[in-house]
C-alpha cells in the first residue's frame, strides 16, 4: 500500500453583535471551501489489469453557511437564549478511498452531509460557584451517506435520506468551595440598562495580584442528554423487505447519555477528576435489524468510570497520568459490517507534557 493524502481548507467568516440593553443579537455568514485528494500508487484495485478503481480521486466543495443567535438577560447573571445555524460535515479521506476499497469508477463524489440546528435554553450563574443550562435542540440532516462495497476492492457511496433529530440537554454544575474564596478583584456589577458588566473598571483590592489568585476549587458536575431521532425521508430499502428506513432511528443515536463527575483542581498547580458515563442502547446500522455476522440488532448499554489527573512540576511542565473503565466493564461501541470491535478493559496511562 503506498498512498499520498492532501487536504486544503480555506473559509472566509463575518459576525455582528448588536446590543439593545439587555437584549443582543449576532448574526454571522461562513463560506468553507475544501479539497480532499488521495492518489494512490500501490493499492488493491490497482493490482489487476485493467485497474478497478482509479489511482487518483479527490472531493472539492464550496459551502456557504448562516447563523443567527439572541439573548435576553435577566435576573442577576441570567439569560434566555436561542440560535439557528446550519452546518456540514467536511469528506474524510475514507470518504473518497481507503486502505483496501476506493470508490467505483464512474460514480460520483457525494455531496457534503448537512445540517440545519435549532437550539432554545436559559443558562447563568444565579449565585457564586453554581452553573446551569437548560436546552432544547432540534437538528435536520440531509445527504446522509453510507458506504456499500460492490466488490473487494470498490465501493459506492449511499444516500440514506434526511432524519430530525430533537431532545432535551442540561448541565449542572457547583464548586463547593467557591463561597469561601476571596478575590483580590472584586466582581464588577453591570450599569444601569445594562445586561453584561465591563470587567475593565474593577478597582484591585490591596493583597495577592490578580494575575496569581488560583483559589482550590471542587466541583460536582453533570450533563444529560434526552434524544429522540428518526429517518424522515429515505430510499434505502431494509433487507428483504419494501419497506424503507423512514421512521427507523439513526445508527448510534442512543436515547439517553449521562455524565458525571468530580474534579478537585487548583489553576497552574493540579488537576485530579472523577468521572462516570452511561450510555443507553443504540442500533448499529440505519436498517434496525441485526445481520448474519452480528444477529442482535441494538448495542448494550453501558456505563465506565475514569480517574484521570495532572500535576504542574513547572510552568510550562506537567505531569498527567489516568486509569481508564476503573471498573474493567465489558461492553462495545463499534460495530462494522465484519464484526464487533471490543472496547478497552482496564487501562492506565502516564505521560508529560511540554508547553511552548
Amino acid at each position: 500500500m503506498d498512498q499520498s493524502r492532501t487536504a486544503d481548507y480555506q473559509a472566509f467568516f463575518i459576525e455582528d453583535l448588536i446590543r439593545l440593553g439587555k437584549f443582543h443579537m449576532v448574526g454571522s455568514f461562513r463560506l468553507d471551501h475544501e479539497n480532499v485528494e488521495v492518489d494512490s500508487t500501490h493499492a488493491p484495485w490497482l493490482a489487476t489489469m485493467p485497474p478497478t478503481g482509479p489511482s487518483s480521486i479527490s472531493a472539492d466543495h464550496w459551502i456557504p453557511l448562516w447563523g443567527f443567535g439572541m439573548g435576553n438577560d435577566f435576573g442577576d447573571r441570567n439569560e434566555t437564549y436561542f440560535s439557528a445555524s446550519s452546518g456540514w460535515r467536511p469528506t474524510r479521506f475514507f470518504d473518497i478511498a481507503g486502505t483496501s476499497r476506493t470508490i467505483a469508477f464512474a460514480e460520483d463524489i457525494p455531496d457534503p452531509f448537512q445540517s440545519l440546528d435549532f437550539e432554545l435554553g436559559v443558562h447563568g450563574t444565579p449565585f457564586k460557584g453554581f452553573w446551569y443550562d437548560v436546552g432544547l435542540f432540534w437538528m435536520l440532516f440531509d445527504n446522509r451517506t453510507e458506504t456499500q462495497d460492490i466488490s473487494n476492492t470498490d465501493f459506492i457511496i449511499l444516500n440514506t435520506g434526511s432524519s430530525r433529530h430533537r431532545g432535551l440537554e442540561g448541565e449542572l454544575s457547583y464548586d463547593f468551595l467557591a463561597r469561601f474564596q476571596h478575590p483580590p478583584v472584586p466582581e464588577p456589577q453591570p450599569e444601569p440598562g445594562k445586561g453584561v458588566a465591563d470587567s475593565g473598571k474593577a478597582i484591585p483590592v490591596p493583597g495577592i495580584s490578580p494575575k496569581n489568585y488560583h483559589p482550590y476549587k471542587l466541583i460536582a458536575f453533570s450533563n444529560v442528554q434526552f434524544l429522540d431521532a428518526e429517518f424522515t425521508e429515505s430510499a434505502l430499502l431494509i433487507p428483504d423487505t419494501d419497506k424503507t428506513i423512514v421512521g427507523n432511528t439513526p445508527a448510534f443515536a442512543p436515547k439517553f447519555l449521562l455524565k458525571g463527575g468530580i474534579s478537585f483542581q487548583k489553576q497552574d498547580c493540579f488537576d485530579i477528576a472523577l468521572t462516570a458515563v452511561y450510555v443507553s442502547q443504540q442500533f448499529w446500522q440505519d436498517t434496525n435489524i441485526g445481520s448474519p455476522t452480528i444477529p442482535k440488532a441494538k448495542i448494550p448499554p453501558y456505563k465506565t468510570f475514569n480517574l484521570s489527573g495532572d500535576f504542574y512540576l513547572t510552568k510550562r511542565l506537567r505531569l498527567i497520568a489516568g486509569i481508564s473503565n476503573l471498573t474493567d466493564e465489558k461492553y462495545y461501541d463499534r460495530v462494522f459490517a465484519n464484526g464487533i470491535e471490543p472496547a478497552p478493559r482496564r487501562s492506565g496511562y502516564a505521560g508529560v507534557s511540554l508547553a511552548f
